[in-house]
Parts: structure tokens; C-alpha cells; sequence
């Protein structure tokens, strides 16, 4: 199996996040890649490949263009205000206040981030890009014959939803790479999503759609993050209504329990 990865990730290197109401030293950090590439080499997988790059049309595929706009220039647009570090979110429009309403860069902050763990450097877009290009790569292989690849993303993606950022993710890799194999001709295409913490961005960009399937297994959001998504009876709505599938696990479910829920 080959694996796609790419150094560009150390491009994107906050030095904190805003987590459960203090800051804290960055969790999502590019130690992380290492870690499991070592740990992938020494498992003699297969040869490590880099990334081909693509187009600004295959985030649109799926993310909104304003959205889009929003991360290329938002750590610059915060530097013109005299302001030192990495921005992230703060203050969230909430009730009958206009999210679109204020051009400030921090007001955009809230109106495009759903948490404060998604700090923006003056690179983390290169890095976000060069993220996407692993998973659209990675995506090439398999519709071209690879029987599986590995995308080693960072950042990672699944809480990025068409027009916001949150949970350390900014671009939805996952769905960009689905939705290209759509369009490449795959009459069907599903994500399962085996992360600790419900792909909340994932789930929204194909709520309504069938022609991908999302399933995830993952701690019950009435204990864990997200907590405003991945409950067992969001099914999908619309035309994608039977096509989204969330089983979470409650606190402490062994080996055991969640191998019957991949099951």
C-alpha cells in the first residue's frame, strides 16, 4: 500500500489553542505525522509517495467560495490590525445578530470557526492545501487500480463543514476526495469515519445526498466533541435520508463492544 504524504505540513505550527475555556499549548501539532510515518516505514508498507497538486476547484466542490477566501487571507487581514500572534475565533453571533453583518476580521473569525482550536498562521493555508492535495492523491490511486492508500493529512478534516473550520480541521479532505471520485465516474462512495470524535463537517457537506455514505463510530456526543453532532438518529434528511449512519459509544466501551459496531 502506498502512502501519500508530504513535508508541507510543518507549515501549519500553532503555538496554542482556545479548549475548554483556557489556552492551552497546541494539541495538533506537526509531531504527530512523524510519529505515525515512523511507525508506517517500519511496517515496510510500501514507498511513500508526494502529492500531485490541484485546483482551487476541488475545495469548491464542496466549500464555499467566501469560506475559501476567508482562510487565505485571514491571518494576513489580522496583522493589518496592529495585532501580533495567530488569530483564532472569539466572539460567535448567537440569536438574532447578522453573522454577515461585520467586515472585522474577528467577527469573520466567528462567523467561519465554531471553536477556538483553529489558530491560522501566516502558512497554514500552504499547509491546508498541500493536506488536500494528499487525500485527492491518494484518491487518484484507488480509482486508477491501487487496491488501498494511505493519505497521512495534516491538518485533518473531517469537522470542517462547507463554510466553517473547527476541531483543528479546515478543509474537509475526506469529502473533497470523495466528491473527485464522484466526479470522476464512481457511481457510489463511502466514508467511515473511525475517529474518537464524530465527523460533524463531514456529515453536513452530504446530509442530503445519497450518493455517499457517511458512517461513523464514536464517542456519544451527550459526553464528548463535537457535542451538537453525531447522535444516532441523524439518518440523513432529503434525498440522503437512510444515508448517514452514527453509532456512538458510550464513556469507556472497550475493544470489544466497538469491533461489534465496525461489525
Amino acid at each position: 500500500m502506498k502512502i501519500v504524504a508530504s513535508q508541507a505540513h510543518h507549515l501549519h505550527a500553532p503555538s496554542w489553542e482556545l479548549s475548554v475555556g483556557k489556552f492551552l499549548p497546541a494539541f495538533e501539532k506537526p509531531e504527530r505525522i512523524e510519529i505515525v510515518l515512523k511507525s508506517l516505514e517500519a511496517s515496510q508498507l510500501d514507498q511513500v509517495i508526494t502529492p500531485r497538486s490541484y485546483g482551487e476547484d476541488t475545495a469548491l466542490a464542496v466549500h464555499d467560495a467566501d469560506y475559501l477566501a476567508f482562510l487565505k487571507i485571514a491571518h494576513a487581514e489580522f496583522q493589518e490590525l496592529g495585532l501580533e500572534g495567530d488569530p483564532t475565533a472569539c466572539v460567535w453571533p448567537r440569536g438574532r445578530m447578522r453573522a454577515d453583518s461585520s467586515g472585522s476580521i474577528v467577527a469573520k473569525f466567528g462567523r467561519y470557526c465554531f471553536d477556538g482550536c483553529v489558530p491560522i498562521t501566516e502558512t497554514t493555508f500552504e499547509a491546508v492545501l498541500a493536506s488536500r492535495d494528499i487525500a485527492l492523491s491518494a484518491a487518484k490511486l484507488v480509482y486508477e487500480g491501487d487496491r488501498a492508500a494511505f493519505a497521512l493529512c495534516r491538518p485533518p478534516g473531517h469537522h470542517a463543514g462547507p463554510n466553517y473550520a473547527g476541531g483543528y480541521c479546515f478543509l474537509n479532505n475526506a469529502a473533497i476526495a470523495a466528491q473527485w471520485l464522484r466526479d470522476a465516474g464512481a457511481k457510489r462512495v463511502a466514508i467511515l469515519d473511525i475517529d474518537y470524535h464524530h465527523g460533524n463537517g463531514t456529515q453536513e457537506i452530504f446530509f442530503d445526498r445519497s450518493d455517499v455514505v457517511f458512517a461513523s463510530i464514536h464517542g456519544d456526543p451527550q459526553f464528548e466533541y463535537p457535542f451538537y453532532a453525531g447522535h444516532a438518529d441523524e439518518v440523513g434528511e432529503g434525498e440522503g435520508h437512510g444515508f448517514n449512519l452514527n453509532l456512538p459509544l458510550p464513556a469507556g466501551t472497550a475493544y470489544t463492544e466497538w469491533s461489534e459496531a465496525l461489525c
